[in-house]
Formats: structure tokens, sequence, C-alpha cells
């Protein structure tokens, strides 16, 4: 809540000049703004939970022998 909290200010106190100022390099897509940077993490995080998810539900996981601390 606090990290949110936080996001939250920084774009409310975020000078309008700035909202098109690249904040995040992407090596393909290449320079995004603060709103595109979080549209593509928040992407980026449900493209990584879901395969998560998929490997978590695997029968074989977690491998023999393997501890996994989740």
């Amino acid at each position: 809540n606090e990290t949110r909290q936080a996001l939250q200010t920084f774009l409310e106190e975020l000078p309008a000049d700035r909202t098109r100022a690249a904040v995040f390099r992407h090596p393909i897509i290449g320079p995004l703004n603060i709103f595109q940077t979080l549209i593509f993490f928040r992407e980026h995080i449900a493209h990584h939970i879901k395969q998560i998810r998929r490997i978590r539900s695997a029968a074989n996981f977690p491998a023999e022998g393997e501890e996994i601390g989740v």
C-alpha cells in the first residue's frame, strides 16, 4: 500500500511537461514515457504470473528432491 501511495503521489506531482519524457528504454520497443512504462510493466508482470502458474500446475512440480520456498 505504501508503494502504491508513493507512486500515486509521484504521478500527481509529475509536471505535465515531463509526462511525455522517456523514462524507460525497452530494447525492442524503444523509449517509453511514464504512462507507457506503467502499462508495459503491468502487462509484463501479468505475463510472468501466467508462466509461474503454468509451471506450478505441472504434474512434476516441484521436481523430485527439490524444495521450494514459497
